[in-house]
Protein backbone atom coordinates (compact mmCIF):
# COMPACT_ATOMS: atom_id res chain seq x y z
CA UNK A 1 0.00 0.00 0.00
CA UNK A 2 1.95 3.64 -1.59
CA UNK A 3 0.53 6.69 -2.09
CA UNK A 4 -3.69 5.80 -1.59
CA UNK A 5 -3.45 2.25 -3.50
CA UNK A 6 -2.33 -0.85 -3.24
CA UNK A 7 1.36 -1.22 -5.17
CA UNK A 8 1.71 -4.91 -5.05
CA UNK A 9 0.75 -7.81 -3.72
CA UNK A 10 1.84 -11.29 -3.79
CA UNK A 11 0.77 -14.51 -1.85
CA UNK A 12 4.40 -16.30 -0.11
CA UNK A 13 3.24 -20.17 -0.47
CA UNK A 14 4.60 -21.01 2.66
CA UNK A 15 3.46 -19.98 5.94
CA UNK A 16 2.42 -21.27 9.28
CA UNK A 17 0.55 -24.60 8.59
CA UNK A 18 4.28 -26.15 7.09
CA UNK A 19 5.98 -25.19 10.05
CA UNK A 20 3.19 -27.03 11.51
CA UNK A 21 3.53 -29.64 9.13
CA UNK A 22 7.19 -30.01 9.76
CA UNK A 23 6.40 -30.44 14.42
CA UNK A 24 4.28 -33.15 12.64
CA UNK A 25 7.48 -34.74 10.69
CA UNK A 26 10.24 -34.24 13.11
CA UNK A 27 8.10 -35.89 16.09
CA UNK A 28 5.77 -37.67 14.82
CA UNK A 29 2.83 -36.27 16.05
CA UNK A 30 -1.02 -34.95 14.76
CA UNK A 31 -1.21 -32.07 13.04
CA UNK A 32 -3.53 -30.72 16.29
CA UNK A 33 -1.36 -31.71 18.79
CA UNK A 34 1.74 -29.76 16.57
CA UNK A 35 -0.35 -26.70 16.17
CA UNK A 36 -0.86 -26.33 19.96
CA UNK A 37 2.52 -26.85 20.50
CA UNK A 38 3.37 -24.00 17.96
CA UNK A 39 1.43 -22.30 19.48
CA UNK A 40 2.06 -22.46 23.25
CA UNK A 41 5.71 -23.30 23.15
CA UNK A 42 6.74 -22.02 19.56
CA UNK A 43 9.24 -18.42 19.56
CA UNK A 44 10.59 -17.85 16.29
CA UNK A 45 14.05 -16.84 18.18
CA UNK A 46 15.41 -20.35 19.38
CA UNK A 47 18.50 -18.49 21.13
CA UNK A 48 15.97 -17.10 23.98
CA UNK A 49 14.70 -20.24 25.22
CA UNK A 50 16.20 -21.81 27.61
CA UNK A 51 18.68 -25.11 26.85
CA UNK A 52 17.64 -26.92 29.80
CA UNK A 53 13.85 -26.25 29.22
CA UNK A 54 11.14 -29.44 28.07
CA UNK A 55 8.47 -30.38 26.44
CA UNK A 56 6.22 -33.23 26.34
CA UNK A 57 5.24 -34.32 23.05
CA UNK A 58 2.01 -36.77 22.50
CA UNK A 59 2.70 -38.87 19.44
CA UNK A 60 0.55 -40.95 16.80
CA UNK A 61 -0.09 -44.48 16.33
CA UNK A 62 -0.41 -45.57 20.37
CA UNK A 63 3.40 -44.83 20.41
CA UNK A 64 4.65 -43.38 23.65
CA UNK A 65 4.88 -39.58 24.65
CA UNK A 66 8.36 -38.43 23.75
CA UNK A 67 10.00 -35.12 26.44
CA UNK A 68 12.49 -33.11 23.92
CA UNK A 69 14.03 -30.09 24.54
CA UNK A 70 12.15 -26.16 23.51
CA UNK A 71 14.81 -25.59 21.92
CA UNK A 72 14.37 -28.22 19.60
CA UNK A 73 11.07 -27.28 18.99
CA UNK A 74 11.89 -23.76 17.99
CA UNK A 75 14.80 -24.40 15.90
CA UNK A 76 12.44 -26.33 13.80
CA UNK A 77 10.34 -23.54 13.78
CA UNK A 78 13.00 -20.92 13.16
CA UNK A 79 14.52 -22.57 10.18
CA UNK A 80 11.21 -22.36 8.43
CA UNK A 81 10.43 -19.07 9.39
CA UNK A 82 14.20 -18.06 8.09
CA UNK A 83 13.15 -19.55 4.89
CA UNK A 84 9.63 -17.29 4.67
CA UNK A 85 11.46 -14.41 5.49
CA UNK A 86 14.01 -15.41 2.74
CA UNK A 87 11.36 -15.12 0.10
CA UNK A 88 9.49 -12.32 1.26
CA UNK A 89 13.61 -10.18 1.41
CA UNK A 90 13.28 -11.58 -2.53
CA UNK A 91 9.94 -10.13 -3.32
CA UNK A 92 11.43 -6.50 -1.37
CA UNK A 93 14.14 -6.91 -3.80
CA UNK A 94 12.92 -8.48 -6.59
CA UNK A 95 9.83 -4.96 -6.68
CA UNK A 96 12.23 -2.60 -5.01
CA UNK A 97 9.69 -1.87 -2.50
CA UNK A 98 12.19 -1.38 0.59
CA UNK A 99 11.99 2.22 -0.28
CA UNK A 100 8.41 2.78 -0.16
CA UNK A 101 7.87 1.02 3.48
CA UNK A 102 8.08 4.15 5.62
CA UNK A 103 5.60 2.76 7.73
CA UNK A 104 7.88 -0.71 7.85
CA UNK A 105 6.32 -4.12 7.93
CA UNK A 106 2.90 -5.18 9.11
CA UNK A 107 2.59 -9.14 10.11
CA UNK A 108 -0.99 -10.52 9.64
CA UNK A 109 -2.13 -14.32 9.82
CA UNK A 110 -1.85 -16.52 12.60
CA UNK A 111 1.75 -16.79 12.40
CA UNK A 112 2.33 -12.97 13.55
CA UNK A 113 0.99 -14.21 16.79
CA UNK A 114 4.50 -16.29 17.22
CA UNK A 115 6.46 -15.39 19.97
CA UNK A 116 9.31 -13.41 18.66
CA UNK A 117 8.11 -13.15 15.51
CA UNK A 118 8.31 -9.51 15.00
CA UNK A 119 12.06 -8.75 16.24
CA UNK A 120 12.82 -12.07 14.18
CA UNK A 121 11.43 -10.41 11.13
CA UNK A 122 12.80 -6.95 11.94
CA UNK A 123 16.28 -8.20 12.85
CA UNK A 124 16.68 -10.54 9.12
CA UNK A 125 14.76 -7.91 6.85
CA UNK A 126 16.38 -4.42 8.77
CA UNK A 127 13.08 -3.49 8.70
CA UNK A 128 10.58 -2.05 11.51
CA UNK A 129 7.89 -4.52 11.60
CA UNK A 130 4.73 -4.69 13.52
CA UNK A 131 1.63 -6.98 14.14
CA UNK A 132 -1.67 -6.05 12.42
CA UNK A 133 -4.66 -6.23 13.91
CA UNK A 134 -7.79 -5.32 12.70
CA UNK A 135 -9.42 -1.74 13.43
CA UNK A 136 -12.25 0.23 12.56
CA UNK A 137 -14.44 -2.75 12.97
CA UNK A 138 -18.14 -2.08 14.32
CA UNK A 139 -19.36 -5.40 15.73
CA UNK A 140 -17.94 -9.09 16.31
CA UNK A 141 -14.66 -7.59 17.69
CA UNK A 142 -13.77 -10.34 20.44
CA UNK A 143 -13.63 -12.69 16.89
CA UNK A 144 -12.26 -11.07 14.03
CA UNK A 145 -9.81 -8.67 16.19
CA UNK A 146 -6.66 -10.70 15.36
CA UNK A 147 -4.07 -10.95 12.50
CA UNK A 148 -5.06 -13.66 11.98
CA UNK A 149 -8.64 -12.17 10.02
CA UNK A 150 -6.52 -8.66 9.53
CA UNK A 151 -5.65 -9.37 5.72
CA UNK A 152 -9.18 -10.38 5.23
CA UNK A 153 -11.04 -7.41 7.07
CA UNK A 154 -8.35 -4.93 5.37
CA UNK A 155 -9.32 -5.89 1.92
CA UNK A 156 -12.70 -5.65 2.82
CA UNK A 157 -13.14 -2.21 4.62
CA UNK A 158 -10.27 -1.03 1.41
CA UNK A 159 -12.91 -2.90 -1.02
CA UNK A 160 -15.67 -0.87 0.61
CA UNK A 161 -14.08 2.58 -0.06
CA UNK A 162 -15.11 4.64 -2.93
CA UNK A 163 -12.16 4.08 -5.09
CA UNK A 164 -12.78 6.20 -8.42
CA UNK A 165 -9.96 5.94 -10.92
CA UNK A 166 -8.96 2.86 -10.46
CA UNK A 167 -10.24 0.54 -12.88
CA UNK A 168 -12.90 3.60 -14.58
CA UNK A 169 -13.40 3.28 -10.73
CA UNK A 170 -15.30 1.00 -8.43
CA UNK A 171 -17.51 1.91 -5.52
CA UNK A 172 -18.41 -0.41 -2.59
CA UNK A 173 -18.35 -3.75 -4.04
CA UNK A 174 -16.42 -5.25 -1.33
CA UNK A 175 -18.74 -3.49 1.04
CA UNK A 176 -21.17 -5.39 -0.17
CA UNK A 177 -19.66 -8.48 0.30
CA UNK A 178 -18.26 -7.30 3.38
CA UNK A 179 -22.22 -6.70 4.82
CA UNK A 180 -22.71 -10.72 3.50
CA UNK A 181 -20.02 -11.94 5.81
CA UNK A 182 -20.82 -10.36 8.44
CA UNK A 183 -24.46 -11.46 8.49
CA UNK A 184 -22.73 -14.81 7.83
CA UNK A 185 -20.69 -14.38 11.45
CA UNK A 186 -24.00 -12.60 13.00
CA UNK A 187 -25.78 -15.94 11.96
CA UNK A 188 -23.52 -18.53 13.28
CA UNK A 189 -22.12 -16.77 16.19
Amino acid sequence: YYDGHIQHSQVILIGGDYITKDICRAFVTPFDTAEDLKRKYGTAQSERVDPNESVEIARISGRPPISVKRQDLCWIIEARVEQILDQLRATLDEHQLRDKLFGGMVLTGGTALLEGIREKTESYLGLETQVGFPNGIEGYKDIITSPMYATAVGLLQYGGQDHTGLNGGCRGWLSRLWNRVMDGIGATY
